[in-house]
């Protein structure tokens, strides 16, 4: 019924009841495993395991391994499996609905407006790409905390104090932090926070042009649970994906690379069988690829350790993926150069999975109407359409509140 408080006190009544009069009934341990998936619909997850563990010994102790004995033991291990695929945006709003949130409202109320609470930058628990490999170094609960810049020198120590007295471990994960994972947590100041990324938050055309583009996803990536304010969501969907202008001139750059890297240099380093320099060209062809793919999705690409993986979250060319997989388990091609004369060599498989990927990516900007042209090799078909485009410009010595 979603009566957790009611649910509790009754459960704890009657482990009293059972710990006075009858500690071997089995309705007790029932009573336990109750308690337990209590915890777990609370996302205590170490607490349920811990009981669970209690109640398995008490079980064993009276019964044996019975049946009873058993569902406990499944129980417990869908706790533990789930722990194990939990994402760390969830953990960690979690961690601030149970803990964060009511600090604030029996601490700061009178100036929560001025908050906005979340988690996003660097990490791939920001991205929602972690798993249980990443959940060795810089992972755990926690949130971030921004505030304006004269409420942050007024408070901003103060907050930070109270939150470090929130709890170490949540839903049985402590959080780790390496060397260079520090101060991903914690209470910021709105504008700082963003600069630490970026140095400076792109206006003009030649700034975004310049802005790096894996400091603009970690401005953008990760969640925001609250925001009373606003600066910092606006902030965000300024900075949520580059100018027309600069979109399409990144395209061009990266299809110009694309095509020197792999429709022409690969070919040429087998020709004179030099394996070392046509894989490098291989590579920056797939590098090359996928920042087409991002930015024909309007998207920004991630570091390069989570760009394949992020493909998933691009709706166009999804296609272009498996090929990327397929070329890099291609094996050797270089006997398939012997005899080559001129003209496309069809007999390389990798040059065939190449020109397809080509035909993709030239269909995809036909469709968003960026090039007309036919030609199969892209240096060629570079002419692509303009677009006027203006980033909104603000007086330096206005506040937020006021242009707000």
């Amino acid at each position: 019924m979603h009566q957790n408080n009611k649910a509790k006190e009754c459960i704890q009544k009657a482990i009293a009841l059972f710990q006075q009069y009858t500690v071997d009934d089995p309705h007790y341990f029932a009573t336990l495993a109750s308690q337990a998936q209590l915890y777990y619909l609370e996302k205590n997850y170490s607490q349920a395991i811990e009981i669970y563990d209690h109640v398995l010994a008490l079980i064993e102790s009276v019964y044996g391994k019975n049946k009873d004995y058993q569902t406990i033991l499944n129980n417990k291990e869908k706790i533990v499996k789930e722990m194990k695929t939990l994402k760390g945006l969830d953990l960690c709003e979690a961690f601030y609905r149970q803990y964060g949130y009511p600090m604030i409202e029996n601490e700061y109320a009178h100036i929560r407006q001025y908050m906005a609470i979340g988690l996003m930058g660097m990490g791939s628990d920001c991205l929602g790409y972690d798993d249980e490999i990443s959940h060795d170094h810089d992972f755990g609960p926690g949130f971030c905390i921004w505030l304006p810049q004269d409420i942050y020198q007024q408070y901003g120590q103060k907050i930070q104090a109270s939150y470090e007295q929130l709890p170490k471990e949540f839903m049985g994960v402590k959080r780790l932090t390496s060397l260079h994972g520090q101060g991903r947590v914690g209470v910021f100041e709105i504008n700082s926070f963003f600069e630490q990324f970026l140095q400076k938050i792109p206006h003009t055309l030649e700034e975004w042009l310049y802005a790096d583009e894996n400091a603009l996803l970690a401005c953008t990536n990760g969640r925001i649970f609250d925001d009373y304010y606003g600066q910092v969501t606006e902030i965000r969907n300024q900075l949520k994906t580059f100018p027309e202008d600069v979109r399409i001139k990144k395209i061009a750059r990266a299809l110009a690379k694309m095509a020197q890297s792999g429709q022409y240099n690969y070919a040429r380093c087998m020709q004179r069988q030099d394996e070392v320099a046509a894989s490098l060209a291989l590579n920056e062809f797939i590098d090359q690829t996928l920042s087409v793919v991002y930015l024909l999705n309007k998207k920004y690409k991630p570091y390069y350790k989570w760009s394949y993986y992020g493909l998933k979250d691009c709706q166009s060319l999804q296609a272009v993926g498996e090929l990327l997989l397929k070329l890099v388990q291609l094996p050797n091609q270089l006997s398939r150069w012997q005899g080559y004369q001129v003209g496309i060599n069809l007999d390389d498989q990798k040059v065939i999975i190449i020109e397809k990927i080509s035909q993709m990516v030239i269909g995809e900007l036909q469709r968003q109407a960026l090039s007309d042209s036919q030609d199969d090799f892209w240096i060629h078909m570079l002419i692509l359409s303009c677009k006027k485009f203006k980033m909104p410009r603000y007086d330096s010595n206005m506040s937020w509140r006021d242009k707000k």
